[in-house]
């Protein structure tokens, strides 16, 4: 009987990847708080969670084949696209999805943020867009400014105006003006 030795070498061959998602806006600022589940080809749920700080969610150790990732959006953003993405993942691999999300302006932020000023004086101000995380939202580029008092003109230019005391004849006290930004409406105001 002949007696034979052998050296084999087994390969890994790995049936797993993952799935990564990305949530940025326009200006590829991160999108924190977005909900994603994710499921299979026969629908069942396989994954969930919420992108973290840096905007980013990883789901590892899923077989390859074919999933949905269903995407839960933030109050006070709008999702670019379809709130289902189908992607495959395959082996050994990381299949990206990538949301845009625009945020919605919820505050107007005034920088003198209250301004005091005689009659006649002149201020300058800027206000900017502002989203729910308190971030500056850098596409809303014009402003609607409008006095709501007699004591207080003002001087637009886009995001920037010059705000004048006005109106010697009222007694001081405070002046209310208002400033559209991305379709929203907030009152400010000065002093005079």
């Amino acid at each position: 009987v002949a007696r034979y030795k052998t050296n084999a070498t087994l390969a890994f061959v790995p049936t797993f990847g993952s799935i990564e998602v990305h949530a940025r806006t326009p200006w590829n600022a991160a999108v924190p708080g977005v909900g994603l589940t994710i499921k299979n080809s026969s629908g069942s749920v396989v994954g969930s969670g919420t992108t973290g700080d840096s905007g980013d969610f990883l789901q590892a150790g899923l077989p390859a084949g074919p999933y949905e990732v269903v995407v839960q959006v933030p109050d006070h953003f709008s999702l670019d696209g379809s709130a289902t993405r189908s992607v495959t993942v395959v082996p050994a691999a990381t299949a990206p999805v990538d949301l845009s999300l625009t945020p919605q302006v919820v505050q107007a932020r005034l920088t003198p943020s209250s301004p005091s000023m005689g009659v006649f004086d002149e201020v300058p101000a800027t206000v900017q867009a502002v989203d729910v995380n308190g971030n500056n939202i850098p596409t809303v580029t014009t402003a609607t400014w409008t006095s709501q008092t007699g004591r207080l003109s003002i001087r637009p230019s886009g995001l920037s105006a010059t705000l004048v005391g006005a109106s010697p004849s009222i007694a001081a006290g405070d002046a209310t003006f208002s400033v559209s930004l991305g379709g929203m409406t907030f009152g400010l105001g000065a002093t005079v």
